[in-house]
């Protein structure tokens, strides 16, 4: 028996720990100011609707799956604390310092106070990747692995009982039940429970009490997973959560498993960063690998105790050794196999690691002599030491903003921005996902936005028609975007401002495209091919077309004659419903009149991936050039796709704004 005294230092030093732990993740988050990024900001917008009575949501917004206990729990944070970036990392920072405990009480059952405490050491001050996501409040990574953990630990106490406990095992199933609807990789810690849990019972009870003891057990997860249930049995399409447990499919297990190996355990390990496959120094991803793999000698101590059956909790070491090897063969044969070199997915791993390099230590610890005693705190100083080195060592471990457009990020210091837009009148603007949804939540929702390029997920839907006046509002984008959005509107004829604005460019009084004459109808549209469905792009209906018939190759093409010569000065292309089909590359010419046929070039996106970057995805294809005399346009297409035809729903001719253009006026071209 531990002496009283024992226990009271043994809590001053792990409240010391969960401090250090504490502080080292303020730290790290101080040194980017606290800035969020777009995912964090979604959240900090579902507490922010909540705390302002809207309703509650099941799951993270735009999907159907990562449940919203983390958006409610900001949301409380936000009423004691104010909405801010800080209240909001407040959530996920409070779950990874209680982690700090809840390792040291799990280590705690197969070691003695001195190897727990070297487990929580490691869990203060861990690798980077633990670090970093302690402070991301992107819908409930930590609190996984909290609740994680505390079923670890229930399910080693369950599996030392010879008693029936039904309390245990409600609670047991309701954590369970909790972490289903909060985050899918609550499977990591289902299988190895549930399968181990089964035999257990099974062998030591009999069916019938291992059946009750199921029924109890499910009983919790019923009420824990409630809100997941509710979704997926009311709302329709139903089941739509369960797409998310889809295999990796398509051979892609081995692939993903040595990626697990080759990429993402070194970076769990801190050898190397997210989104690199870089070792930290020379040979930092052999030395992880070989100061880990020592921890197996608290494995094998663990599977030797359950072996032997000298402690009435045998069991619940091979349950940690089974979860081990359960985390990479289901990541593997997950759809989300392919994040190894960002293993956020893999958190759940710091449940248990740490618990082993207790052990280990703990055992060497025992061995007379001072050797044993040496070699432990070596193993201690080269985790810890590894650990700082993947925090603060080669450039510090601090996230950057997420990537935009040509190697350029989203801004850390987005106050030059916002002092602008209030300046200019602005409360909507089309933007890029990570940078739009960080401006709805930083000016609490002053500033809207529309998705301009980057991510298509929807994640507010109101927002996508704040912007009815599109060409009025200021496209808020980083340099390299601007420039290539800059280009394209010259070359499409239209004007516009552009202006700094801290680490962006802002582009805005964009020149309307308005057909302000009259509709001109060329007397036929000749095709190269499919030529009988012509006629389709001058009925007027966008749910009709003209398509190619066969895969785009060069030399499609479509020409509008007209009778006699028109003026034209805009151009109008509807693609309908059909957006994959637009015209990978295309060049517009008009045959002027009077110069004996000579051609003009309208536009030509032969290596203009400006305009290519513009136009992607849109509808709506508008040109406008310098009144023009022409007897006919010709449209080809020159590029190429293997899949995709190539279809145009309308083809619209406009004359100039008003009177009769200058007959001796000839357009000069675009280039």
């Amino acid at each position: 028996m531990r002496s009283g005294t024992s226990k009271l230092v043994d809590g001053i030093l792990l409240l010391l720990l969960m401090a250090v732990g504490a502080w080292i993740r303020v730290d790290l988050i101080s040194a980017t100011n606290g800035v969020i990024d777009a995912d964090e900001a979604i959240v900090g917008l579902m507490g922010k609707h909540m705390l302002e009575g809207r309703e509650w949501p099941i799951f993270y917004y735009g999907q159907h799956y990562m449940g919203s206990l983390e958006p409610t729990l900001a949301a409380l944070s936000f009423w004691l604390f104010g909405i801010s970036n800080w209240s909001l990392k407040l959530v996920p920072l409070v779950f990874s310092v209680v982690l700090i405990p809840l390792v040291y009480s799990l280590t705690l059952r197969f070691a003695s106070n001195r190897g727990a405490l070297v487990a929580a050491l490691a869990t203060a001050i861990p690798p980077s990747a633990l670090i970093i996501w302690s402070g991301m409040a992107r819908g409930g990574f930590i609190e996984l692995v909290v609740i994680g953990t505390l079923a670890l630990i229930l399910t080693v106490d369950l599996l030392a009982k010879s008693t029936h406990q039904p309390g245990r095992a409600i609670v047991l199933g309701w954590l369970i039940g909790l972490g289903w609807w909060v985050n899918n990789q609550i499977i990591f810690y289902l299988v190895p429970i549930g399968l181990l849990a089964a035999v257990h019972y099974f062998k030591s009870f009999g069916v019938t009490s291992a059946l009750r003891r199921a029924l109890w057990a499910f009983a919790g997860f019923a009420v824990g997973s409630a809100p997941f249930w509710y979704y997926n049995l009311v709302q329709t399409p139903r089941f739509r959560s369960f797409e998310i447990f889809r295999s990796s499919g398509g051979g892609h297990f081995w692939q993903y498993l040595a990626g697990f190996f080759d990429q993402a355990l070194p970076i769990i390990f801190g050898a190397r960063r997210f989104w690199s496959d870089t070792d930290m120094f020379p040979g930092s991803a052999l030395a992880a690998y070989l100061l880990y793999a020592s921890f197996g000698f608290g494995a094998l101590l663990l599977w030797r105790q359950s072996r032997t059956r000298q402690s009435v909790r045998y069991s619940g070491p091979a349950l940690l050794v089974l979860f081990c090897l359960t985390v990479p063969l289901v990541f593997a044969s997950s759809s989300f196999g392919w994040l190894s070199s960002a293993p956020r997915y893999l958190l759940p791993l710091y449940s248990v690691i740490f618990v082993f390099l207790g052990v280990s230590v703990d055992r060497l610890w025992q061995l007379r002599g001072i050797l044993g005693r040496g070699l432990g705190i070596g193993l201690v100083l080269a985790v810890v030491g590894l650990n700082l080195a993947s925090n603060y060592g080669y450039g510090g471990a601090a996230p950057g903003q997420p990537f935009v457009f040509g190697g350029q990020r989203v801004a850390l210091n987005h106050a030059p921005l916002y002092d602008w837009l209030e300046r200019e009148g602005y409360t909507q603007v089309p933007t890029y996902y990570w940078i739009g949804y960080r401006i709805a939540f930083d000016t609490k929702e002053r500033v809207i936005f529309l998705h301009f390029r980057g991510p298509g997920v929807v994640r507010i839907p109101e927002y996508q028609s704040c912007c009815a006046d599109e060409q009025f509002a200021p496209l808020v984008l980083v340099p390299a975007e601007a420039d290539a959005i800059g280009s394209a509107l010259t070359t499409m004829g239209r004007s516009y401002r552009r202006s700094e604005v801290g680490e962006y460019s802002v582009i805005d009084q964009i020149s309307e495209w308005e057909a302000h004459g009259s509709r001109v109808l060329p007397a036929r549209i000749l095709a190269s091919s499919m030529a009988e469905r012509a006629a389709n792009l001058m009925d007027g209906d966008p749910g009709t077309r003209w398509g190619s018939g066969q895969p785009q190759s060069p030399g499609m093409n479509l020409v509008a004659e007209f009778d006699s010569p028109v003026a034209l000065a805009a151009l109008e292309l509807d693609l309908g419903f059909w957006l994959t089909d637009f015209p990978r590359d295309i060049v517009i010419e008009a045959e002027l009149a009077g110069e004996g046929g000579k051609r003009c070039v309208l536009l030509d996106t032969r290596g203009n991936g400006s305009v290519h970057y513009l136009l992607k995805g849109e509808r709506l294809w508008h040109l406008t050039f310098p009144s023009s005399v022409v007897r006919a346009i010709r449209i080809s297409q020159v590029g190429s796709h293997p899949l995709f035809d190539w279809s145009l729903a309308e083809v619209s001719f406009f004359g100039p704004p008003s009177g009769d253009p200058d007959e001796g006026e000839r357009f000069k071209g675009l280039q």
